[in-house]
């Protein structure tokens, strides 16, 4: 019974350790894509449609 215990343990372990790496790689995804979107809106020209020339 006892090395079920441990196996239970163990496996219980695993699968928490891989939901954090999940959960690490979530936020790194989210952090980039906010990171993106706010650099393309800041390099992006602000006025391009309302020029007198086009």
């Amino acid at each position: 019974m006892s090395a079920n215990r441990v196996l239970f343990a163990y496996e219980l372990a695993r699968s928490s350790q891989i939901c954090l790496i999940a959960l690490a790689i979530r936020q790194r995804l989210v952090f980039e894509t906010i990171w993106f979107l706010v650099g393309s809106n800041r390099c992006r020209p602000r006025s391009t449609t309302s020029k007198p020339g086009m």
